[in-house]
């Protein structure tokens, strides 16, 4: 079984991704469609993916060298949102917002109100941030 580091304040621990209970107790979920979402996009994730999660009081940080993704949690919706970092623009109805963040990324943001919302497309978008942040770091490493 795949095992997910969390961070969280001054706390870091290694956690069995199986461990639902455990990751729980980090996350401060407003609704329990929010612990079910954000665990499935955790979990088709981690299938892919190698990364750390930080935990902040309302968001789920997904973390290589720096932040690739993140889970948002809404206090009055049972739906989360994913904003995730891309080199590119996407034009596509699904993605309700798209802002300028630094170093020109474009970050992108995408509700997801059930199970198949997580879906190819969704994944392959936070997977091209994953490896645009992958991309990154190892450029700024053969700077320095």
């Amino acid at each position: 079984m795949k095992s997910i580091f969390l961070s969280k304040e001054s706390d870091n621990m290694l956690i069995e991704l199986s461990d639902v209970y455990k990751m729980a107790e980090y996350i401060h979920f407003y609704q329990e469609q929010h612990q079910q979402l954000s665990l499935l996009l955790i979990e088709r994730l981690s299938a892919h993916l190698d990364f750390k999660l930080k935990i902040q009081k309302a968001t789920v940080h997904f973390v290589k060298d720096d932040s690739f993704a993140v889970i948002g949690l809404r206090r009055s919706k049972a739906s989360i949102f994913v904003e995730f970092h891309v080199s590119k623009f996407i034009k596509n109805p699904r993605v309700e917002k798209t802002l300028t963040g630094r170093k020109g990324q474009l970050i992108h943001r995408v509700t997801v109100h059930n199970g198949e919302d997580i879906d190819e497309t969704l994944l392959t978008w936070i997977k091209d941030s994953y490896r645009l942040n992958s991309d990154r770091s190892l450029s700024s490493h053969s700077d320095n």
